[in-house]
């Protein structure tokens, strides 16, 4: 009697697809728990120091809405002598949206006769400067935009 079966290469093949088969099942269920991701604007900003205030500029990409805008200030005096605003959106009044963060105030210029709620190409924001040795700005809007640093002077 002649015995006939399967050879152990294509015993280890078999094994090895259904191993691969079950770790993409694995993969494709898991990965539906990950939440997506936020729409965050994809937008360019440049930035100078302007007297007593930093101005920001929005430069190109697309309009950031301003209710939802959040700029975060990190004032730094002298090591370690640091302090951390964040300006959130509070009004809009004559074309200038007020941002405050407590008492203190940032305005975003918005162009003339353009109003449409959001921060676009070329309008500018001052944030006031404070006497800080150095400074960095985040904007943030569902996601870091843009981070700008302004070195000490």
């Amino acid at each position: 009697m002649q015995e006939r079966g399967v050879s152990e290469v294509l015993g280890e093949m078999l094994l090895l697809v259904i191993v691969v088969l079950i770790a993409a099942a694995l993969a494709n269920y898991s990965s539906s728990f990950i939440p997506p991701l936020r729409n965050t604007p994809q937008a360019a900003f440049t930035g100078y120091t302007n007297g007593s205030n930093y101005t920001i500029v929005h430069g190109v990409g697309e309009p950031v809405p301003i209710s939802q805008l959040s700029v975060f200030v990190t004032y730094n005096y002298t090591y370690p002598n640091e302090r951390r605003c964040e300006f959130r959106y509070s009004y809009t009044s004559g074309g200038i949206a007020v941002f405050t963060s407590g008492s203190e105030k940032a305005w975003l210029f918005l162009r003339q006769g353009y109003y449409n709620g959001s921060w676009s190409f070329g309008e500018e924001m001052n944030i006031p400067r404070n006497g800080s040795r150095f400074t960095v700005i985040s904007i943030v809007c569902g996601g870091t935009i843009a981070t700008l640093h302004f070195p000490g002077g």
